[in-house]
């Protein structure tokens, strides 16, 4: 939505399309310090950049399309978001889009064990 015109524009995933969303299942929305947008999908993250002419979205791949349940930008690590999923948590570095792994411990016997649904940060 744009607040100066109360224009609203509707985004959607098309399957035989590229550079659109990966998945209609938004789960979380997060804009960065560049003023990016960063969207995170039941099938995947996605990158939006609103400077670009052309409205298209890139598609981050974070172990083969995995379900993202959760963005939010970081305070402690510059230029970097955290990404819930399926498969554990993430650290997104902005700048390089390289995406590590973030080692959690492990309760044996736990259903969804490795799924992270939010992230807070404590100081």
């Amino acid at each position: 939505m744009n607040a100066n015109t109360n224009e609203i524009k509707h985004w959607q995933n098309y399957p035989d399309k590229q550079k659109v969303l990966t998945d209609n299942f938004v789960t979380s929305i997060v804009e960065d310090q560049l003023s990016n947008i960063w969207i995170g999908t039941y099938n995947g993250l996605n990158k939006y950049i609103p400077s670009e002419k052309l409205i298209s979205f890139r598609e981050i791949i974070i172990d083969f399309k995995i379900p993202v349940w959760h963005l939010s930008k970081s305070s402690f690590y510059n230029n970097s978001i955290w990404i819930g999923t399926l498969k554990g948590l993430k650290r997104l570095d902005i700048i390089t889009e390289n995406i590590s792994n973030v080692q959690l411990p492990q309760k044996d016997g736990l259903n969804f064990g490795l799924s992270v649904s939010s992230v807070v940060e404590e100081y």
